[in-house]
């Protein structure tokens, strides 16, 4: 199985749909960078992988994910789950853990059920502790890029 962890902010939205109004999507409370979506699509569509949430916008209404990647333009998202929140207080309160934890903590999980499991990260931040050699960060100004997209495939299929 494929996984691809997505965080929002900074990945399909970034700097510029910030700062207008029409990068809103009022049905699903995300902003979304219309150019960041076509690479997204691209990988998901080229490796078969899935969504796991890594954002902080996560809740576990999947369904509804998957629904709101489909209706912005990735229509191959099919999201499969969401990272636990262990960064917010009480879970942290002495903040050490990042969201690389989280992302192991979903990890441990799901390997108890799929031995087989290959994953990139997309999030603009490095608190990716033990996974940062499957990080592709991107640029918050920028958002999600073909670049990022096409390195992400070269992690995914090797």
């Amino acid at each position: 199985m494929r996984v691809v962890f997505l965080d929002i902010d900074g990945v399909i939205n970034n700097v510029p749909s910030h700062q207008t109004r029409a990068s809103m999507n009022r049905k699903y409370m995300i902003r979304v960078a219309p150019e960041c979506l076509p690479p997204l699509e691209w990988l998901l569509s080229q490796t078969g992988a899935q969504v796991v949430l890594s954002t902080s916008h996560r809740d576990n209404d999947l369904e509804k994910w998957t629904q709101c990647l489909r209706d912005i333009g990735i229509p191959s998202a099919h999201v499969i789950g969401a990272t636990p929140d262990l960064t917010r207080w009480p879970n942290n309160a002495d903040g050490t853990l990042t969201r690389g934890h989280e992302i192991d903590a979903w990890l441990k999980q799901a390997r108890s059920c799929c031995a087989n499991l290959d994953y990139v990260i997309f999030d603009d931040c490095d608190d990716m502790a033990m996974h940062s050699d499957r990080l592709v960060q991107t640029d918050l100004f920028f958002g999600l890029t073909m670049d990022d997209a096409r390195r992400a495939a070269g992690m995914l299929i090797h």
